[in-house]
């Protein structure tokens, strides 16, 4: 984050800044932040946070605010995903076609 903020200072500019605002601004009812001297509460658990910055194909800056998620105990019901073959979307797109004419 530092190197992006020294980017911004060196040409003049506050695209970093305004893009790590506007993340921080979505993202601060979902945190918690502590200072260094206090400690975690019952029922929470600390994570380390980390900010990746993105330019886009339109040149504005994108901040995005990311846990380290491998330091979390997911959910058993988010731990796994359904997956659809090419195949059977053909398949339902080619019944779909027959169904409609």
């Amino acid at each position: 984050m530092e190197e992006a903020l020294k980017i911004d200072h060196e040409i003049g500019v506050d695209y970093w800044i305004k893009a790590i605002e506007k993340e921080m601004k979505n993202n601060r009812i979902t945190f918690e932040f502590l200072d260094a001297d206090k400690h975690v509460p019952p029922g929470y658990k600390y994570i380390c946070c980390y900010m990746n910055f993105e330019i886009r194909m339109n040149f504005t800056r994108k901040a995005h605010f990311v846990d380290s998620s491998h330091m979390t105990d997911p959910p058993t019901f988010m731990t796994y995903s359904s997956v659809v073959s090419h195949n059977s979307v053909q398949i339902g797109l080619l019944i779909a076609a027959l169904t409609y004419f």
